[in-house]
Order: C-alpha cells, then structure tokens, then sequence
C-alpha cells in the first residue's frame, strides 16, 4: 500500500513540476501516448524525444527530492517541531519519499539512456 501511494504521489509531482517547468522546451506526453510511442518508436528522433522526455521526468523527481530533503533539514532544526509526538513518523514519511523520487530519477535516467542508445542504432 505505501509503494502504491508512493508512485500515486510521484506521477502527481511529475504532472504539478511539468506544469512549472513550462518555460523550457519540454517533451510531455499523456500516459496513453506515451505507451504508444515507447512501442512503436523506430526513427532516431522518436527515440530522442523519450530520451528527452524521460531525462525532464528524472529531473523533476531529483528536484521534488531535493525539496524534501531540505524540509527535512528545517524540520530537524526545528526543536519544537522534532519534539512532537508524529514526528518520527513524519520523518520517516520524508526519508521513505526521498528515496522514491531518487530510485524513480534512477529508473528515468535508465529508460532515457536505452532510447539514446537505440536512437545511435535506427534509422534517421
């Protein structure tokens, strides 16, 4: 149940930081198109728009990452805060948030560096 809400919370994160992000030239598909075009990318600009796409969405999970991270650090700062009676389980909460953005960012670089390598193998 944690995992589930972890990835619920991360594909609400990606949507809220694309939207943030709307300044740079960004590759943002639906869930849907994104499916179809992973399975049907052949040309090496198919395959370097999901590079792409999947660097931006590891990107904003390093971003989210850091952001809690740091709320982490004020929270430890804080006596009064680290002295409440949930704050162990708060943070927790945060720590086990960290590294599911980071293992999420891992898991994007992953992809993103597949689609470049098959982008040096297709056709133009």
């Amino acid at each position: 149940m944690k995992r589930i809400s972890a990835v619920l919370f991360l594909v609400g994160v990606t949507a809220t930081l694309a939207s943030l992000n709307a300044g740079e030239a960004k590759v943002d598909f639906t869930s849907r198109e994104l499916k179809t075009r992973v399975e049907s990318a052949q040309t090496r600009t198919e395959h370097l728009q999901l590079a792409t796409y999947f660097e931006q969405r590891a990107q904003a999970f390093l971003d989210e990452s850091q952001a809690q991270a740091e709320m982490v650090a004020r929270y430890q700062a804080d006596p009064m805060a680290s002295a409440s009676k949930h704050s162990g389980i708060m943070m927790g909460h945060r720590q086990n948030l960290i590294k599911a953005l980071e293992d999420g960012a891992r898991r994007m670089n992953q992809f993103a560096a597949l689609h470049r390598f098959m982008a040096r193998k297709a056709r133009q």
